[in-house]
């Protein structure tokens, strides 16, 4: 074989295994993330695609939030310095409408339909300490997101954890 033609193709391997390494890095297949059992007060992991609220640990109580679990150290793998920065959940009708799109169900006519731009003020979340839920429109919940995304004494950043 001609040499050119072996290292073209070589090349184009080795941009294919890149290209899909940072598309795999943006688009993570669907594993596991953590929700909060309210009522138990205790972190599980759970579907990424459950939508909360779902069923808790401890009883078929829906009581299980979505929970951002952070490592201030900037370290994933430091379990024990790991912690809660806010919980999210869904309101009643959105969560069974994107439950219904995902069952492919078709809308009655007339349905009232949630479109992306409102799906924010259906999302709520909260600090673990805090007992109101705010919608993610608000300027508080703006607030609560972004609250964690500080330097920390070490100059480092936290980084969201995953089971």
């Amino acid at each position: 074989m001609n040499k050119k033609v072996v290292l073209s193709c070589a090349a184009l391997v080795v941009a294919g295994i890149l290209l899909y390494s940072h598309w795999r890095d943006r688009h993570p297949l669907p594993g596991e993330t953590y929700f909060y059992d309210l009522s138990e007060e205790k972190l599980f992991a759970g579907p990424l695609v459950a939508l909360p609220p779902i069923q808790g640990i401890n009883d078929i109580e829906r009581d299980a939030v979505r929970a951002l679990v952070i490592s201030p150290s900037g370290d994933p793998s430091d379990k024990s310095g790991r912690k809660i920065a806010y919980l999210e959940t869904y309101s009643e009708i959105f969560k069974q409408q994107v439950e219904s799109r995902r069952r492919g169900d078709v809308p009655a006519e007339g349905a009232w339909k949630i479109g992306r731009g409102a799906a924010n003020a259906h999302t709520f979340v909260r600090r673990l300490t805090d007992t109101k839920w705010y919608p993610k429109t608000s300027p508080e919940a703006t607030k609560i997101i972004g609250e964690w995304r500080v330097k920390g004494s070490d100059g480092k950043y936290p980084v969201k954890c995953i089971p």
